[in-house]
């Protein structure tokens, strides 16, 4: 019973310090592997939410109805810059949901009877799902 006790116990060890491992050789490889998708990125003043600032972070969809930014000689100034490899402008022209006539055939399921009813639902898929 000792003997399965010890045994238990340092398995329970050893499978541990194998798991510890495993996380800080993931850490590791994704910190050392990973790269934002913007080294700098300038927007206009007072367009940062509060959480943005609090939390020193940029929201995913930071575009969306920002409206204003850099001018061209700014652009031109930060290309200039010591270390900069590629500074380029980007902006939301906008979006738009395109509207298609899909006909729908109900021939098979048309009965004889003066009232009918049915009911179609449409649906529509954005931004990758």
């Amino acid at each position: 019973m000792v003997l399965a006790i010890v045994l238990s116990s340092v398995s329970f060890a050893l499978l541990t310090s194998a798991v510890a491992t495993s996380k800080l050789q993931v850490q590791g490889t994704v910190g050392k592997n990973f790269r934002s998708a913007y080294d700098i990125l300038v927007r206009p003043s007072g367009s940062s939410l509060p959480l943005e600032r609090s939390r020193n972070l940029v929201q995913q969809n930071y575009l969306s109805g920002i409206y204003g930014g850099i001018t061209l000689e700014q652009l031109r100034t930060i290309r200039a810059m010591p270390g900069v490899d590629v500074a380029a402008p980007v902006a939301m022209i906008g979006y738009f949901l395109p509207a298609i006539q899909v006909p729908v055939p109900i021939n098979d399921v048309l009965t004889g009877d003066s009232d009918q009813l049915y009911q179609f639902t449409r649906t529509w898929t954005t931004d990758r799902g």
